[in-house]
């Protein structure tokens, strides 16, 4: 179920600095195919206009709202985690942005696209796009 992903150009393996901080990146690239450096400028043009940080929830929401992504619910606490989500990707053919305590996720064809496997964790808001 997970699966190792990180698009970040400068991440070698060896600076773990990048292992975690860009995970709103990270996570908006592996659901849209779009590649580090422009989710990037998207999300900080609009923490830019905001006056919010690139990786706030405002920003992104935002960002992903204007890609296609809908609001699916807020989560009550222990309801569903990651990988529920990603078994739901799989049967729904849709790619899921998972908002989890401190973090974001993408889930896609059943697979947690990440830089750690996140399964356990437990989703308190998530995004939904349906996969043509």
């Amino acid at each position: 179920m997970f699966k190792y992903f990180n698009p970040n150009p400068i991440y070698d393996g060896k600076n773990k600095r990048w292992k975690h901080v860009d995970c709103t990146v990270r996570s908006i690239c592996a659901a849209t195919g779009k590649g580090w450096h422009e989710v990037y400028k998207l999300l900080t043009k609009v923490g830019l206009a905001e006056c919010v940080m690139p990786n706030d929830m405002l920003a992104y929401k935002k960002v992903i709202t204007e890609l296609g992504f809908k609001s699916v619910k807020k989560c009550k606490t222990g309801e569903k985690k990651v990988k529920d989500i990603a078994n739901q990707s799989k049967k729904e053919r849709k790619v899921f942005l998972c908002k989890v305590n401190n973090h974001v996720v993408c889930c896609r064809d059943g697979d947690i696209l990440d830089t750690w496997d996140s399964s356990d964790c437990l989703v308190t808001q998530y995004w939904e796009k349906t996969i043509k």
